[in-house]
């Protein structure tokens, strides 16, 4: 009885994990580990502490559960500036799960909706120009402020080539 030494592959090279109504129940145990970097990089990109009153259109791409979107919609100051976020994942259960996060949770201006987070590099930039468009996605990038990718670069089949036109602001 040989096993295989084939490795699991968990990433968007295997989606039918990601179909798997108990692998997506039991990823809400995960944000006790995503949160905290997730803060820190919400942190670094300067949103938390910008003091800006213009309003927000956000991408939470790659969302999974929706950990950046509850970090978002916990600072009041983000949501009494006009607070919205697409939360896009590739997993039509993950974005299920998502989107009955955001009605259990109130979340007014989130919604969600299934978005390959490694269509092209764009879609992993942290801040865009107005000239780059998410065709296969529908969203042009002119129309966002902020995109945040959180625990999901790693899983990417070309990880390079999703943060290959990265920006920070």
């Amino acid at each position: 009885m040989a096993e295989s030494s084939q490795p699991i592959q968990l990433g968007i090279a295997n989606a039918k994990f990601w179909q798997d109504e108990n692998i997506v129940s039991s990823y809400y145990g995960f944000e006790r580990v995503t949160a905290g970097p997730g803060r820190i990089m919400l942190s670094q990109s300067g949103l938390l502490s910008d003091g800006g009153n213009e309003p927000l259109r956000v991408l939470d791409n790659a969302c999974g559960t929706g950990i950046i979107t509850s970090l978002l919609y916990s600072d009041q100051s983000l949501v009494g500036r006009g607070l919205e976020v697409i939360c896009g994942d590739l997993s039509p259960t993950m974005v299920e799960s998502v989107c009955k996060r955001v009605e259990k949770e109130g979340w007014k201006g989130a919604s969600a909706r299934v978005i390959d987070a490694q269509v092209r590099h764009h879609s992993s930039t942290l801040k865009v120009s107005n000239s780059q468009v998410f065709k296969d996605t529908k969203l042009e990038s002119d129309s966002l402020t902020d995109i945040y990718t959180n625990f999901a670069v790693f899983a990417f089949p070309d990880p390079e080539a999703s943060v290959r036109g990265m920006r920070i602001k």
